[in-house]
């Protein structure tokens, strides 16, 4: 960046660095900028509920509030920097709207429910049988069975998440693609990752986990993310282990569920793995 775009010597903190950098790019292209952050709350994840300290100006903090600092002070660079910028989009795991992160931020849509964006990150039914035509058939050959009776095993596998009132059906792209790649109908969403800040929130739960699924819920109950040990509902869902599965238009609530079978039994094993017995026998999956 700084031999592209050149270094303002009096930017000494990484704010200013990144809108100097902004600037630089709209002025050379004459375009203003679109900027992707992914996973823009992993500094905060990784220290969630670990009561880790450092020490800055000889004074102790926790690194989560430090961390927290850090990003206040960058994401406060495009409200400056709005006259460079075209669009900003930030995808990460949780909300962390309540715990002042943009407070120097313009004020930001949440798409998170939007039916117009529901099928960004994911594929469709459509999709699946217009562009993956191919692929399903050869794992249908490889499998022993029929087009029809793979694209069944695939839906009761990989399928089920709804991200609107729509109810769309999304698939998970990242198993889908590895079920065609391996050409196996593995369970390989949990192996993209250990999600330790969800184990270290369900270790302190008191609530029954099995409890969580095929309930209602409002909104505000799941979608908005406030950083508490006490409820760990809001993760669970924004994690993927619940999807809505049904919406009751009378009351405005949602019914959360398992998305399909390979998160399903994703949600067993981390169970398994913090030695929490569910209160009743957990249904067959």
């Amino acid at each position: 960046m700084g031999t592209r775009f050149g270094k303002n010597p009096a930017a000494t903190i990484l704010g200013d660095r990144f809108s100097y950098v902004l600037r630089q790019a709209h002025q050379r292209y004459g375009r203003r900028c679109v900027v992707l952050v992914d996973e823009y709350d992993k500094p905060l994840l990784d220290v969630l509920d670990t009561g880790c300290k450092t020490t800055l100006n000889g004074q102790e903090c926790l690194l989560g509030d430090r961390h927290r600092d850090i990003l206040k002070a960058f994401y406060s660079v495009f409200k400056l920097a709005d006259a460079d910028l075209e669009f900003v989009l930030l995808t990460g795991v949780t909300k962390f709207s309540q715990v002042s992160v943009f407070s120097g931020f313009n004020q930001a849509t949440d798409i998170s429910m939007n039916a117009a964006y529901e099928a960004i990150c994911g594929i469709t039914q459509e999709e699946l049988e217009q562009y993956f035509a191919g692929p399903v058939t050869q794992l249908a050959q490889s499998e022993g069975c029929s087009r029809e009776e793979m694209l069944a095993r695939l839906k009761d596998m990989y399928d089920g998440y709804h991200f609107s009132k729509r109810m769309t059906d999304i698939y998970n792209p990242y198993s889908l693609l590895r079920a065609f790649n391996d050409q196996d109908l593995g369970s390989f969403w949990f192996s993209t990752g250990n999600p330790t800040y969800l184990i270290r929130l369900l270790s302190h739960s008191q609530e029954g986990l099995d409890r969580l699924v095929g309930r209602y819920y409002a909104p505000q109950e799941f979608v908005d993310y406030r950083a508490t040990v006490e409820k760990p509902l809001p993760m669970i869902y924004q994690s993927g282990y619940l999807t809505i599965k049904k919406y009751d238009a009378e009351f405005g609530t949602f019914q959360l569920d398992f998305p399909n079978k390979e998160v399903a039994r994703s949600f067993v094993s981390l169970v398994a793995n913090l030695s929490i017995k569910p209160s009743a026998e957990p249904n067959e999956v």
